[in-house]
């Protein structure tokens, strides 16, 4: 290092330190929550473009909004290792699973709490009902991927 950079050799080396790979505390959670929001945002997708076209526009809306964060904060939650769940590795053969899952946790929480908003006049109750239903099927996920993970290949179903 020339003499006239503008910093000693300290210096570079703790710039340069030794870094901790693994996340702890808050940081782990926000990770798992950044992950778990991509996981549902990108695989519900098509539940969230057939929500564009909806009739009653709000209700299902609002309703869809509080599935998804809780959604997102339960899956968070569960990678972070904070519950006695385990959240399942993504794996090429659970990937069917996860998109069937988030597009019925879209679909089921908005147009379920819509309902509810619309017949109760209570937004709460939509609300709600958004968070029973995506907190139940964050819940239930990891006993499906189990199930499903030892099913045998799908091209060895027909024999």
């Amino acid at each position: 290092m020339s003499p006239d950079s503008g910093s000693d050799n300290a210096t570079e080396r703790r710039k340069a330190g030794p870094r901790t790979a693994e996340k702890v505390g808050v940081e782990r959670w926000i990770e798992g929550v950044f992950f778990g929001c991509a996981e549902v945002a990108v695989l519900g997708l098509p539940a969230l473009f057939s929500l564009l076209d909806a009739s009653a526009n709000a209700e299902v809306k609002i309703a869809a909004i509080v599935a998804l964060s809780t959604a997102v904060i339960a899956i968070g939650t569960i990678r972070t290792g904070w519950t006695r769940l385990s959240w399942p590795p993504l794996t090429p053969r659970l990937l069917l699973a996860r998109a069937v899952i988030h597009n019925l946790l879209v679909l089921v929480a908005a147009y379920g709490g819509a309902t509810i908003d619309l017949f109760s006049g209570s937004a709460l109750g939509s609300a709600v009902f958004a968070v029973i239903v995506a907190a139940g099927t964050v819940w239930v996920f990891p006993q499906i991927a189990d199930r499903v993970s030892v099913l045998p290949p799908w091209w060895q179903w027909g024999q």
